[in-house]
């Protein structure tokens, strides 16, 4: 659901990089989208390797030799463990990124309207059976890894260039504090892409995206 909404946001994003002179790659993930895959085959590890076909298919287009991953909610996360996987000159830009998972996972619990069974008469046993979020099927497999999602942990463990770049959400906050103070932007981002207007209308601010272009462009060189 989040990506739906999103969509209009991320498009803008890579109009105006494009604009700039950046070369940009959009794409959808195994079981998303337009990409193959019934909605129930996605998961994290798959993820990680479309990012990684991604990142592998900008080089072979362009001969880009460095590379900016920017990643949105739990693309920021998928972001940064590809990153740690490809080659030096990699930076990785986390748009109000999901920093914990099993916090994530409790409040789509809290919202109780949102889940239902896939099936008629089917009790909801997150964890346990696959059920549904916004109509969006939650596996068991796709649980367990978002429950296993810790942000915190995850960029402290690696040495990549990293700017956040996130709306007021204490736990980026939390997040922002382990980056220095220049890789770090305030903007009102969560509006900008959960309030889309529409696919073809420009967004209500741009103040994020204008960051996360101006980090780009430096650390591309």
């Amino acid at each position: 659901q989040e990506g739906l909404v999103a969509h209009n946001a991320l498009r803008q994003l890579a109009i105006l990089a494009a604009r700039e002179g950046i070369d940009v790659f959009r794409f959808d993930y195994y079981g998303t989208g337009d990409s193959d895959g019934a909605d129930d085959a996605f998961t994290l590890a798959q993820a990680q390797q479309d990012v990684l076909a991604a990142a592998r298919e900008v080089g072979d287009l362009t001969g880009a030799r460095r590379l900016v991953l920017v990643g949105m909610r739990l693309g920021g996360v998928l972001a940064i463990r590809a990153a740690a996987r490809l080659p030096g000159g990699t930076g990785v830009v986390l748009w109000d990124p999901i920093v914990s998972g099993e916090a994530c996972l409790a409040e789509m619990a809290a919202n109780r309207a949102r889940l239902s069974p896939l099936r008629d008469g089917e009790a909801i046993l997150p964890g346990s059976s696959t059920f549904g979020y916004d109509g969006f099927p939650i596996t068991p497999e796709l649980f367990a890894e978002f429950a296993a999602v810790d942000l915190l942990a995850e960029v402290g463990a690696v040495s990549l260039p990293v700017c956040l770049v996130h709306s007021d959400d204490p736990a980026c906050a939390l997040l922002a504090g382990r980056l220095p103070t220049e890789r770090v932007g305030r903007a009102d981002s969560r509006r900008l892409w959960t309030e889309s207007p529409g696919a073809d209308s420009p967004p209500p601010s741009t103040d994020a995206i204008r960051q996360i272009i101006g980090w780009c462009r430096t650390e591309l060189g």
